[in-house]
């Protein structure tokens, strides 16, 4: 095959390529979410192709110390974590903050998921990041809003089920449940964890236990 035929085929290949190329190719991320919902957002940003980097304090998303662990880390963390970047600096130090500052600078995307306002204390929230970077697309995850009387509340799962009342909802249906299984007569050597552990009454004059 020539040089000529080859720069033919190299042509042809690669509007192909571009097609096939990964929708956030080239789009910078700044990540300053943790432990669930704004990880999980980013992640798929990754899977997209954007270039996203993770900023941990140095005590760290407390994500990883959750169960199960793959060897030292967690991999819960690393299943929301993966393909990122990361970057453990300290924002209470003007060094820190300086330093993110101008990685948000030239951010495409910067996405946080801290109580309302906490950005704003590091001078990393939006109206101080869009001064000098007009088009970033800012988004921010809360539990209950940015502007309202419940913004400042903490909303981890359980805090919110058990204000939304499904915490009681469940725990009244498996009342009812565990309460409705019949108990045994007499003693049953069980072959599997039970759903409900029922307390199992021996018969009279039996010594083993169930």
């Amino acid at each position: 095959m020539t040089d000529e035929s080859l720069d033919r085929a190299d042509d042809a290949a690669a509007p192909d390529a571009a097609a096939h190329a990964a929708p956030l190719a080239g789009i910078t991320v700044v990540d300053f979410t943790r432990v669930l919902a704004g990880p999980t957002a980013t992640r798929i940003l990754v899977e997209m192709g954007a270039s996203v980097t993770k900023v941990e304090p140095p005590a760290a998303d407390i994500a990883r110390a959750a169960s199960p662990s793959a060897g030292p880390t967690s991999g819960y963390y690393l299943q929301l974590n993966g393909g990122k970047r990361n970057l453990s600096i300290d924002l209470n130090y003007p060094e820190g903050r300086e330093a993110v500052f101008e990685l948000c600078s030239r951010a495409d995307v910067i996405v946080e998921n801290y109580r309302p306002g906490t950005m704003a204390t590091f001078g990393l929230d939006y109206r101080s990041v869009s001064a000098v970077n007009p088009r970033v697309v800012y988004v921010s995850m809360s539990g209950y809003g940015q502007d309202n009387l419940w913004s400042s509340r903490p909303a981890f799962a359980p805090t919110v089920q058990a204000e939304s009342g499904s915490t009681a909802t469940h725990l009244a249906h498996f009342s009812a449940t565990c309460s409705s299984v019949r108990r045994p007569t007499r003693p049953v050597r069980q072959t599997s964890t039970p759903a409900c552990r029922v307390p199992l009454r021996p018969s009279p004059g039996s010594t083993s236990a169930v």
